[in-house]
């Protein structure tokens, strides 16, 4: 692993531990909101858009750290065996799986398991936006 290759991972790592931090503070603190996070709030959207981001938090810290595992073994200098490929292939695969459940929990609020608890009962963010679609539709009607 090459100098270019080692700050890459540290630059990457620096956002999967944030995210990883905020991900088990908003499930330990009741009293967090994760539109109040540091990482969440820095982002240019509305309250319900960072509250969406917030409540994914976690799958999109396991992306990140498996995005460092996935440059980190691409740029290793242990040989390019079957054995890395595979590590290396199941680390991507597990990226775009944690991005992909970050979405749903954005959007969707699903899988629950994944949400915090306490935020458990609240819609995602497609759903609020057909409620809100759905009200208007019906005030234009009357």
């Amino acid at each position: 692993m090459n100098a270019g290759s080692v700050i890459i991972c540290l630059f990457l790592c620096l956002p999967a531990v944030i995210l990883a931090r905020g991900a088990v503070r908003l499930w330990r603190d009741p009293g967090l909101e994760p539109a109040d996070l540091p990482m969440v709030r820095a982002a240019r959207m509305s309250r319900e858009g960072q509250h969406a981001v917030g409540r994914g938090v976690a799958p999109l810290a396991v992306g990140y750290l498996a995005l460092v595992a996935t440059v980190a073994l691409a740029a290793s200098d242990f040989g390019h065996g079957s054995a890395l490929t595979r590590v290396d292939l199941a680390a991507c695969g597990l990226m775009l799986l944690s991005w992909l459940l970050f979405l749903t929990v954005a959007w969707f609020n699903w899988p629950r398991f994944i949400v915090p608890p306490r935020l458990r009962s609240d819609t995602g963010l497609i759903s609020n936006w057909r409620a809100k679609r759905r009200r208007a539709k019906r005030g234009a009607e009357q």
